[in-house]
């Protein structure tokens, strides 16, 4: 019999960061989503990266023609930032512990 070898080691503990909707702080009165499904038939532009699975969520809301139309796609995180600074999107949806 032919034993496996080992080749990879698993840490014990995970740290977990969940993805969160970033917002320009002048605009934290402006939007009150409690889910992203809140952003359909509203003029919100979410900013978000190619090919992510956010969320269980997301994926689902994201073939969805009217929640897609509020989606604005980039392959880059940093792009998104700016775009967002610049006020040409209005949320980014990013990892807590990496975006702060």
């Amino acid at each position: 019999m032919i034993e496996r070898r080992e080749f990879a080691y698993f840490t014990k503990q995970a740290i977990y960061s969940p993805n969160i909707l970033f917002i320009r702080i002048e605009d934290a009165n402006k939007w009150g989503f409690k889910s992203l499904k809140f952003i359909i038939n509203t003029p919100f532009i979410l900013g978000v990266l190619i090919n992510i699975s956010y969320s269980e969520e997301y994926d689902a809301l994201k073939v969805q023609e009217d929640f897609a139309k509020n989606l604005h796609k980039n392959s880059n995180r940093e792009s998104l930032w700016k775009i967002l600074t610049f006020k040409r999107i209005d949320g980014v949806i990013a990892d807590k512990a990496t975006d702060i």
